[in-house]
């Protein structure tokens, strides 16, 4: 009896080591599907005549299936309908009709498959709980927030490589973890920190129409302390293209860029969701 008890003994650990292991397993992101998609921005082609453009989506990862969450470019070229045959046409160009020589007259037309653009750099990574996407199609910049466990501004080069790769790369790094190189809008919301200007839980982006500013709002007000959920204060955070740009060019000696306390305007105790930039006004 003692024996057995012994071997049970060896046996138990061993089987919840087995349990972890399998618990801590890598759980990447994948090319091939989209996963719980929050966030969307479509590029159209350069040359108009010549394409139909490509969509880039987010993918929010909220149940946490994988480790991080991801975007990925598809090429609007290569999507399908169900049997695989009809592709999407250019603007103002009508949709084929069905093959069976029938008629999709008072029924939608659904465009169901899709190939990701090949290569790695098909996708990049990003923290999970993806906001709204919005692209600057003049620079070629798409910006994406996430508010899992960090508060993190995206930022990807979405420009046509020279080598014909898939039109995706972290915008700091020029890699395709984009975790790495994300801005941080809450620094002052981590623990020992005093608690603001901060921005938890980013949600939208921007863009003004006449400067390079870009404004960023957030769901959750700081707290100050930090973590106090005391004086609670909402702020809207103004950057600068130019900004990032100079912070591009120091990332590989100083990192991730962290907005100066500057940036950030007070603009009351509520949470915000959106911003409309009307043109001629000055958000504030």
């Amino acid at each position: 009896m003692r024996a057995l008890l012994m071997r049970l003994a060896l046996v138990f650990p061993l089987l919840l080591a087995l349990a972890c292991n399998r618990d801590l397993q890598a759980r990447p992101p994948t090319n091939t599907r989209l996963y719980y998609p929050t966030g969307l921005a479509f590029v159209p082609p350069e040359d108009l005549d010549a394409g139909v453009g490509r969509i880039y989506v987010a993918s929010s990862n909220f149940d946490r299936r994988f480790d991080v969450g991801w975007v990925t470019v598809l090429d609007l070229a290569q999507v399908r309908t169900p049997d695989g045959v009809r592709s999407l046409p250019p603007p103002g160009v009508p949709i084929a009709a069905p093959p069976d020589g029938g008629s999709d007259q008072g029924r939608p037309v659904q465009f169901t498959r899709f190939t990701p653009d090949a290569g790695p750099a098909a996708i990049v990574n990003i923290a999970s709980f993806a906001g709204l996407a919005t692209v600057d199609l003049a620079r070629k910049r798409l910006f994406i927030p996430s508010r899992a466990e960090n508060d993190f501004l995206a930022v990807m080069d979405v420009s046509t490589p020279a080598d014909g790769s898939a039109p995706l790369r972290c915008f700091f790094s020029g890699g395709t973890d984009c975790t790495v190189d994300s801005i941080d809008m809450a620094v002052e919301q981590t623990p020992g920190s005093f608690g603001i200007p901060a921005a938890p839980q980013p949600y939208s982006v921007t863009l003004a129409t006449d400067t390079d500013e870009f404004y960023v709002t957030h769901l959750r007000p700081a707290s100050s302390p930090a973590q106090s959920l005391t004086n609670l204060q909402n702020f809207l955070v103004r950057m600068t293209q130019s900004e990032i740009d100079a912070a591009r060019a120091a990332f590989p000696s100083a990192g991730a860029y962290v907005p100066p306390a500057s940036d950030f305007t007070p603009i009351g105790a509520g949470a915000s969701n959106s911003i409309v930039v009307n043109p001629g006004t000055v958000p504030g």
